[in-house]
């Protein structure tokens, strides 16, 4: 990237160094290395309205903010430990990451506060109509296979050394 940085307060140095990754990780995958080098993303751990969002600054220049805050439980509100919970924030930057791709390649755009994926707009009334849009079902989809792939480099990372647990 053309320039990245993490902002947050306290934030353990594993989970900055791994949304690091994530970043990388995902971005390649979805729009290829020398795309990702062009664009300026900011993550900002702090208090939201919601776990996640990707802002569109310009067309090479992206916020993203995560709520870790939010983080507690899972769907069942079972509570998080530790390790999960890093995990399931991992989970939520490279989610976030495919809304970047998706303002990147032009295939979401947002106008007058409205999302529009692939040049139509899905109304969404509740929590069901959001997770039903097609731009959350790719994001929700993506976050498997960039999971996989980030565990595969983290791995590796330790293995020579790169990163200390």
């Amino acid at each position: 990237m053309k320039k990245f940085k993490i902002t947050g307060r306290n934030l353990p140095s594993q989970l900055s160094t791994a949304a690091t990754v994530m970043t990388v990780i995902s971005l390649d995958r979805m729009i290829g290395e020398e795309n990702r080098a062009k664009l300026d993303v900011t993550i900002r751990f702090k208090h939201h309205d919601a776990e996640g969002e990707a802002i569109r600054k310009s067309k090479n220049r992206y916020e993203v903010i995560v709520d870790h805050h939010r983080i507690t439980h899972d769907a069942w509100n079972r509570e998080y430990g530790p390790d999960e919970r890093t995990v399931k924030i991992v989970n939520i930057v490279a989610h976030e990451m495919t809304h970047v791709a998706q303002y990147y390649r032009g295939t979401l755009v947002k106008k007058s506060d409205l999302l529009y994926h692939h040049g139509v707009n899905h109304a969404v009334d509740d929590l069901q109509t959001y997770f039903d849009a097609p731009y959350e079902e790719e994001a929700r989809g993506k976050e498997e296979g960039h999971m996989i792939a980030f565990l595969h480099t983290w791995k590796k990372l330790i293995e020579d050394g790169v990163i200390e647990l």
